[in-house]
């Protein structure tokens, strides 16, 4: 399996994603966390290979203080989920299910 360099940068509103050793090859991505995947897909298409078969590294060209940034972003993202599931948690057991009346 054949390991692709894929280079990420920032357009806008997007993540122009190009894989250098693969000419026309290219994709985007509105999140960086969902590059690999829409690289992995341009890929297997271009190759006619399966997904499961590509092999990627994408490089952001993010530094520093904005890769301390983006961390900072997916680790409040997550802890936003898990404060949602809580919530929901806490609700189901603070409200308990409605009973049916019985069909006649």
């Amino acid at each position: 399996m054949t390991a692709y360099r894929v280079t990420a940068h920032r357009t806008g509103d997007w993540w122009a994603l190009e894989v250098p050793d693969l000419p026309g090859v290219f994709s985007q991505v509105t999140r960086l966390d969902q590059a690999e995947q829409a690289a992995r897909e341009a890929i297997a298409v271009m190759l006619g290979a399966a997904i499961e078969d590509v092999e990627v590294g994408v490089e952001s060209g993010l530094r520093g203080e904005a890769v301390q940034a983006r961390n900072a972003v997916e680790r409040a993202d997550e802890a936003a989920k898990g404060a949602r599931w809580a919530a929901r948690q806490a609700m189901y057991r603070a409200v308990p299910p409605t009973v049916r009346p019985a069909e006649h």
